[in-house]
């Protein structure tokens, strides 16, 4: 499944959200979660940032 996720995270091998998880081990599993939950984390952010941008633009032309 391309296009989801530009930047590949680096396991032991590459990863793509939707890739078969058969292969990894419980400790990589564990990695890829964390690094999942930090992006989550990066998205929302810039998401709440350019909500606010938003917001700020709208009101001048109010």
């Amino acid at each position: 499944m391309s296009g989801f996720l530009e930047e590949t995270i680096e396991v032991h091998h590459k990863y793509s959200i939707g890739d078969d998880l058969t292969d990894l081990s419980v400790s990589e599993i564990e990695q890829l979660i964390d690094r999942l939950h930090h992006e989550i984390d990066r998205l929302r952010e810039e998401h709440s940032q350019r909500g606010s941008s938003r917001a700020q633009a709208e009101a001048l032309f109010r």
